[in-house]
């Protein structure tokens, strides 16, 4: 198959035009296991320079999760396949009130899990799953096979801790990480605490509760060697402690080297960090670690400056990480600041980088970001969501073709793909073009004759 990959200037219903016959069904498949840490991506730093500034638009139905309120908010989403191939979201959510919800009561955290059933098991890109011949996306329903299916609440009971505040997460290797702070029972606590969430679709099992002894908002998770590389961020991010285990059973007794102890803090303050780096740094809602094929190490970090007002200053960062020592971590520093990509998580809403993002790699090896908004304010009372991917998705990143179809995103811009401050994009795929009417785009919020710019995969 030959592929080209153009811009043209047209009119929207050219785009719809020239995929109209291009209609083709994804096949379901059972996933092969991962590697041990999971897959990694090549050329991190491209792919990141690559990634859609518009989020393919998500809804998940809420299914038995605790409905959540801007104070009370999701904190950290994850996508993890289970081994026979199905998609779940991971996503925490905060049972804190603050000043922006007077008159509200505490509760528990809470942990959920999303089962996207309507999505395919290759373990590649979901797609949107909010699309309708009949309705835009922001006002279209959500499948009831894309709901939440699990809520675990961090309520005291059953070994789990009584903590308000889950904050980030991240999946590795069948186990979830997640920070949580807060007690609602007896004065301050702070824990690290392990799922293994290998056994969905059961609920997952808590295998570690691991005091740290400050309220950490950020976890990153890496194998390395024979142990993991684990980075808690501090409430305000400008300090992370690192713990290295000497063990890839998390379930373990005892897992750290010093007793689960930080083996080495780095302060973006401190001495070595480069100036680049500072300058750039957040107070970030996402930190993950992403693995690059030849053994390089990243940093990827998320954030809303505005955080209430909804405003389109959602952000992604990326740092290069330079760690030596194992077991027993020697050294620790973020030597390189690659960049950031604006989001525009609006119209469609598709999530607020302070609210919830993850990073995933495909099988493929291709980078993929998820966004949550706040609140469970979709159609239906559904969570916004979104995924990020690559504006130049026709190519896997191991030089093969996807297996996509046909495709258009037409964009409010004339290089919407390339924009520092992007509007709204619309992807039109052959696959999902008996979900859409494209003989009027005006159905789809407008777009019938306002695009400036497109980018298209014609096999």
């Amino acid at each position: 198959m030959f592929m080209t990959r153009r811009t043209h200037f047209l009119p929207a219903i050219a785009a719809a035009a020239c995929l109209s016959a291009a209609a083709a069904s994804s096949s379901a498949q059972t996933l092969p296991p991962p590697p041990d840490g999971g897959y990694t991506a090549p050329d991190v730093v491209n792919q990141f320079a690559q990634l859609a500034h518009h989020p393919d638009p998500l809804g998940i139905n809420i299914g038995v999760g605790r409905d959540a309120i801007l104070c009370k908010h999701y904190q950290g989403v994850a996508r993890y396949n289970s081994p026979d191939g199905t998609p779940y979201l991971l996503i925490t959510k905060s049972g804190n009130t603050t000043i922006s919800c007077p008159g509200a009561s505490s509760e528990p955290g809470d942990f959920l899990i999303a089962r996207m059933g309507s999505r395919t098991k290759d373990g590649l890109r979901f797609r949107s799953n909010k699309l309708s011949p009949l309705d835009n996306a922001e006002n279209t329903g959500v499948w009831s096979s894309d709901r939440v299916v699990i809520n675990i609440p961090l309520d005291g009971n059953g070994g789990r801790p009584a903590l308000r505040h889950p904050g980030g997460i991240q999946v590795v290797d069948g186990y979830c990480a997640v920070v949580a702070y807060d007690n609602f029972g007896s004065g301050p606590s702070a824990e690290l605490l392990i799922f293994d969430v290998s056994v969905l679709p059961n609920t997952p099992d808590l295998v570690q509760r691991i005091p740290i002894g400050f309220n950490g908002g950020t976890v990153a998770i890496v194998r390395r060697g024979d142990g993991y590389l684990i980075s808690v961020g501090s409430n305000d991010s400008r300090t992370l402690y690192l713990y290295q285990t000497t063990t890839t059973n998390l379930g373990a007794a005892n897992i750290g080297v010093n007793g689960f102890q930080p083996d080495f803090v780095w302060s973006v303050d401190g001495t070595f960090t480069p100036a680049l780096v500072r300058a750039s740094w957040e107070n970030w809602q996402m930190m993950n670690f992403i693995r690059q094929d030849d053994g390089a190490l990243f940093l990827l970090c998320a954030d809303n400056t505005h955080f209430a007002d909804q405003a389109d200053d959602d952000v992604l960062k990326l740092y290069r990480v330079a760690a030596t020592g194992s077991p027993g971590l020697s050294t620790f520093n973020l030597t390189q600041w690659h960049g950031a990509r604006d989001l525009k998580l609006s119209n469609p809403r598709t999530g607020n980088a302070a609210a919830a993002a993850g990073a995933y790699i495909t099988p493929n090896g291709d980078l993929i970001v998820y966004t949550t908004e706040h609140e469970n304010n979709g159609a239906n009372n559904s969570i916004r969501a979104g995924e990020i991917r690559s504006y130049n998705m026709s190519y896997t990143n191991n030089g093969a073709e996807d297996r996509n179809d046909a495709w258009v995103e037409l964009y409010e811009d004339d290089n919407g793909w390339s924009e520092s401050s992007p509007n709204r994009s619309l992807m039109l795929e052959g696959r999902d073009r008996a979900l859409e009417n494209w003989l009027d785009l005006d159905d789809e919020a407008g777009w019938g004759d306002t695009a400036d710019s497109l980018r298209f995969y014609a096999p």
